[in-house]
């Protein structure tokens, strides 16, 4: 394990590792399991069958080649999904406290001259939150979309539509 200090949570960063396999035979069979395993991409699978049907066939150098082109494709595939979570993290964030504010202002509309139109709308956008909050839980790219698409441009026309 090691620290990599000074790199900004947003940026992207090449670590570049050295290291040597004694026994490469051992390495490449349990790597195979290993990836047997795996969900892998159309590509990957094909990588993988031609790492096996090189190591079968006594040429090592390229098999491990494959196994490694894959081991690069799932940390690359580990970083999107990651970056994807902290998105879909950064959107769930904004959406509850956007829900948070309204929920006050329907709270704090109650016993005063809110016309009850005004509150139907924060109702209905309380329950268009909740429903894609819950629809939406699981990171994904769709989930990312859809809220995403709950932008604050509603926040901003109710609150002229306040003032109006």
């Amino acid at each position: 394990m090691f620290d990599v200090n000074d790199i900004d949570a947003d940026s992207d960063a090449i670590v570049r590792v050295i290291y040597n396999i004694e026994d490469v035979s051992d390495y490449i069979n349990e790597k195979i399991a290993l990836f047997d395993s795996y969900n892998l991409s159309n590509d990957d699978k094909l990588r993988l069958e031609e790492a096996k049907d090189k190591f079968t066939k006594n040429d090592s150098e390229t098999a491990l080649k494959k196994i490694v082109e894959i081991e690069r494709n799932i940390e690359k595939d580990n970083g999107q999904k990651q970056k994807s979570e902290v998105k879909h993290q950064k959107l769930v964030n904004e959406l509850n406290n956007e829900l948070r504010k309204l929920e006050r202002a329907l709270e704090n509309a109650k016993g005063k001259n809110v016309s009850s139109e005004i509150n139907e709308k924060i109702e209905l956008r309380i329950t268009e939150i909740n429903g894609s909050l819950n629809n939406y839980k699981i990171p994904s790219e769709d989930a990312i979309e859809k809220l995403a698409q709950l932008e604050k441009s509603y926040e901003k026309n109710l609150v002229n539509e306040l003032r109006n």
